[in-house]
């Protein structure tokens, strides 16, 4: 005999319940579901107004932002995370996500695949295919160095690192737009990846033994910042400032870098002073702004993975256990960001602001159509790399919804080298 309704949402609710406390969610008043209630719509119809308030409490809640600073009458916050004077607003607007992808002021989308959207210009910040540099300022071929697997936009051209086609090590090394300026050297390259300053002028990345190098200035300087500790390889997050040269305590840049390990860290280096540890409670750092604010993965109980906004005093704008961050807008207004989980592809897009967490764009992919790299081309645009049906290719993608090709779809030629497209990081 199956059990009676009442019955049946009683233990949904206590379950719910439980879940959304232990994903940091403080306590709801009766009042403030039932205001919510009437914003969120689930398109489904309920007998009575108390039972929609009830599965808005059960369904709603843990699946969307947890608002980290509020009234106290209404229930108990989050503990600060250490480092932090906790959010200077009092009460953060409360953002769920929406089982329907929507796009610009919430109008339904159309799932991402590569078919039906129309062609338009290739990525304005280049991109490289078959061992050609296709840049702003025209193609180069990059000719015998082995096969690229990163690259990076600076101001006056491009870093990029690649594989040694002998077994040997990786290298990176600097190709500038003209053909002709740059160092003309190249230098050691783990598996750092990239981190660029906000204005472009400076990109940096970790050599195997932890030395951290600096190229700026379209290639004509660059530095060793320092040796971050050994026991750890680390990845390049983030750069504060335009000028690595360390000529002077006032006049210098900053490198962020995460330890990998069971429990990474972020570490700081910058030349006047030597590697810490920094940004107490992140463990993945998405970026920073020109300004100081940042955003990136917070540790959390558990094994739930959660993201965080702070401002530059280190106060939490928003946390959401929804979605991941994964890189600030040209202009440090939005953050780009997808599916909550670490895993390679993912099929959600979300775009939102870094101040409110308020959703700009959600996007999901067609059943079987994966995303992987997706970086910012300018302030409206994202780039997303697509693999559909055994064909990739890239989407430019606009605040309001809007899509277009920006490199047509090519068949995967089964290496397993994934897309033949290599996008900027950023």
């Amino acid at each position: 005999m199956s059990p009676e309704p009442e019955d049946q949402l009683a233990r949904t609710l206590h379950t719910e319940a439980e879940r959304y406390l232990e994903h940091g969610g403080a306590d709801v008043e009766l009042s403030h579901v039932l205001a919510r209630a009437g914003q969120i719509r689930r398109g489904r119809r309920m007998r009575a107004s108390m039972v929609m308030a009830a599965v808005v409490v059960a369904v709603a809640v843990p699946a969307g932002l947890v608002v980290v600073n509020h009234d106290p009458d209404r229930g108990t916050a989050p503990p600060p995370i250490a480092g932090s004077t906790g959010p200077t607003n009092t009460e953060p607007p409360l953002v769920s996500t929406s089982d329907t992808p929507t796009q610009g002021a919430g109008s339904p989308a159309k799932p991402i695949t590569l078919g039906g959207v129309t062609a338009g210009a290739a990525p304005s910040t280049g991109y490289e295919y078959a061992g050609t540099l296709h840049g702003p300022n025209g193609d180069q071929p990059l000719g015998k160095g082995g096969n690229p697997r990163a690259i990076a936009r600076i101001d006056g051209g491009f870093l990029v690192a690649r594989t040694s086609l002998t077994g040997g090590a990786s290298t990176v090394s600097y190709v500038a737009d003209d053909r002709t300026s740059g160092p003309g050297v190249s230098w050691p390259y783990g598996t750092s990846g990239f981190a660029v300053s906000p204005e472009g002028n400076v990109g940096a990345f970790i050599e195997p033994d932890g030395t951290v190098l600096a190229v700026q200035d379209a290639g004509s300087r660059y530095f060793e910042v320092g040796k971050l500790p050994t026991g750890s390889s680390y990845q390049a997050e983030a750069v504060m400032g335009e000028n690595c040269s360390g000529r002077s305590a006032e006049v210098g840049c900053t490198v962020y870098a995460r330890s990998d390990g069971a429990s990474p860290e972020i570490w700081a280096i910058s030349p006047n002073v030597a590697a810490h540890r920094v940004l107490p409670g992140i463990t993945d750092l998405a970026g920073m702004t020109a300004d100081g604010a940042y955003a990136g993965v917070a540790s959390t109980a558990k094994a739930v993975t959660c993201s965080e906004s702070r401002d530059n005093h280190d106060d939490v704008l928003f946390r959401t256990c929804a979605w991941r961050f994964l890189s600030f807008s040209p202009d440090g207004s939005y953050l780009l960001a997808t599916g909550a989980g670490d895993v390679d592809g993912e099929n959600q897009l979300e775009i939102v602001e870094a101040a409110s967490g308020k959703v700009l764009l959600h996007l999901r992919t067609a059943p079987d159509v994966t995303l992987y790299a997706i970086t910012w081309e300018d302030h409206d645009h994202v780039l997303a790399t697509v693999f559909d049906q055994g064909q990739w290719g890239v989407e430019r993608i606009g605040l309001d919804g809007s899509r277009e090709m920006a490199l047509a779809p090519v068949q995967d030629d089964g290496s397993g080298n994934g897309s033949p497209y290599l996008l900027p990081q950023n």
